[in-house]
């Protein structure tokens, strides 16, 4: 992905020059209420220079999550960017300062190879097929451990050379 196709992708969804991304239907079995609830936990400063970017189609029960995002919009905190065409997502992949897939249960993982092709630093689940498709090129955490979450987050965002070296491998 050139950096003309990066720059864009910001431009055509205004996004920030730095965020956090997650790609996933917006179903309960993708995590994300924890995933937000884990990322509000941040300090404010985080949150404010790394947003939370959410982009799937809406799936089923997605309602709670939409107005956890709302309210997060609110305070510049996260984007809700929905249903984004497969053509966009290298370019969105490879602008994210961060992929975050945390999903309960995966046949695979697609955003978490996704992602590492676009050579971006990934947080994933240590569940599920999630380990043997990220390898030792992810941060790996419980799906069910909001602390966990925070902490790694926290970690990748804060420590950026540990979060190059992910990217790198």
């Amino acid at each position: 992905v050139s950096e003309a196709q990066i720059q864009s992708c910001r431009k055509a969804y205004q996004l920030p020059p730095r965020f956090i991304l997650s790609v996933a239907t917006l179903e309960p079995r993708k995590n994300l209420p924890r995933l937000i609830d884990a990322f509000e936990q941040l300090p404010e400063s985080i949150r404010q220079t790394y947003p939370l970017v959410v982009c799937g189609a809406r799936g089923w029960q997605s309602h709670q999550l939409r107005q956890k995002l709302a309210t997060l919009q609110q305070k510049h905190q996260a984007y809700c960017l929905g249903y984004v065409d497969q053509h966009h997502l290298p370019a969105l992949y490879a602008a994210a300062s961060l992929c975050a897939y945390v999903s309960l249960y995966e046949g695979f993982g697609m955003p978490v190879a996704e992602s590492m092709a676009a050579g971006t630093a990934v947080l994933t689940s240590c569940a599920s097929s999630m380990p043997e498709v990220a390898g030792d090129a992810a941060m790996l955490v419980p799906p069910q451990d909001t602390q966990a979450i925070t902490q790694a987050l926290q970690t990748l965002l804060e420590n950026n050379t540990l979060r190059q070296k992910l990217a790198d491998k």
